[in-house]
């Protein structure tokens, strides 16, 4: 089963003959293409809007918000239950453009979104998760993944680790490695996998000496395979071309959680009860010391769009991917899948935290998020 919560542009003008009946639906966002939910009585059309550029230090190019109502101003906690506040308003849910940039990688911490993208010959932004000017953190170094803790941001160029403050300062080499596609980084550590000597990495945040705690295996048929993992408090989960494993953070014995898997393409995520990850056409899950793989969700575009690490993530109730054009989501103790969000052309990488679900378009340009999640 398959639920829209959100319409599309196909339906806009339906969707603003509803709303104009004063029920609480969705008002369409042109800047990203999907529709958020606002107790509108007008129907109106949000268009989210950009303010300068994002080269140099910091421009501003974000905050623009839909799905709106103009009904007066409202504190958290105003808004009857299952409604949140929105510009003011209270909505079922509330999409928000955060920043204008081409995004390849996503990571949030509590106050900001992190990413890297290929323009300006690789560069590294942040903005707040709020929405604001945009901090250009790094110009021609990047193009790898990101990882972001309280006060730093780290990614990887093509022969670097480094970091920076996540507002801005002096870069940090943290280690020399090869470029990769997902980082991962806890109180003391930075993770990543080196996609040139099939390894599981390890070096401390604040620089040090790598440290190789698991290899992995060459791909069976050959070619070139997009690895990931990712990390909780005991363990490193990584995808192989066919498996997905674990070790302890500190390393030893290399356990195989799923096998026989058709190339894990969309990358792997962990919550406190599942390890998940995406093959074509399901998303799958296991729970984190091992036991029965399950089905969460199944057909549709699963696997399809921009295939690289980075499109799922998972909390405690629900697992999140980008599948095609659509964001959608499943709880982990089935039900079906629900689409979040739709039309959005090339989503490359998502990433939630408490609240929201974040994800980057990469045809739109565009970072977004929805709330609640």
């Amino acid at each position: 089963m398959r639920t829209r919560l959100l319409v599309t542009a196909a339906v806009a003008g339906i969707w603003a003959a509803i709303t104009a009946c004063g029920s609480r639906t969705g008002v369409l966002d042109t800047a990203s293409g999907d529709a958020s939910a606002a107790g509108s009585s007008s129907g109106g059309v949000s268009s989210g809007s950009s303010s300068g550029g994002s080269s140099g230090g910091s421009s501003g190019a974000s905050g623009s918000s839909s799905g709106a109502v103009d009904a007066g101003p409202l504190e958290a906690g105003a808004c009857p239950p299952g409604e949140s506040l929105c510009d003011g308003g209270c909505v079922n849910e509330c999409v928000t453009t955060v920043a204008y940039s081409q995004a390849f990688f996503l990571a949030v911490n509590d106050g900001y979104v992190g990413w890297t993208q290929k323009a300006m010959n690789g560069a590294v932004e942040s903005a707040p998760k709020a929405g604001g000017a945009i901090d250009v953190l790094s110009v021609g170094s990047s193009g790898g993944g990101i990882a972001m803790d309280a006060t730093n941001v780290y990614w990887s160029s093509s022969t670097d680790l480094l970091s920076i403050p996540v507002s801005g300062g002096a870069t940090v080499t943290v280690a020399s490695a090869p470029q990769s596609l997902s980082l991962a980084v806890d109180s003391t550590n930075l993770y990543w996998m080196d996609q040139t000597d099939l390894a599981v990495m390890r070096v401390p945040k604040v620089g040090g000496t790598p440290v190789t705690i698991a290899t992995v295996p060459p791909p069976s048929g050959g070619g070139y395979v997009r690895y990931a993992l990712a990390i909780d408090a005991n363990s490193v989960y990584f995808t192989t071309d066919t498996d997905v494993r674990s070790v302890p953070l500190g390393g030893g014995a290399v356990s195989t959680l799923a096998t026989g898997l058709q190339s894990p393409l969309g990358g792997i995520a962990v919550g406190p009860s599942a390890v998940c990850f995406m093959v074509i056409p399901a998303v799958l899950c296991v729970p984190p010391a091992g036991g029965s793989v399950t089905t969460v969700a199944s057909g549709g575009e699963i696997g399809s769009g921009v295939i690289q690490p980075g499109r799922i993530a998972v909390d405690d109730r629900n697992v999140y991917w980008a599948e095609g054009q659509e964001i959608a989501k499943a709880s982990l103790a089935g039900g079906g899948t629900v689409i979040l969000s739709g039309q959005l052309h090339d989503v490359a990488a998502i990433a939630v935290d408490s609240t929201s679900v974040y994800w980057s378009s990469l045809v739109m340009g565009t970072i977004s998020r929805i709330t609640p999640k």
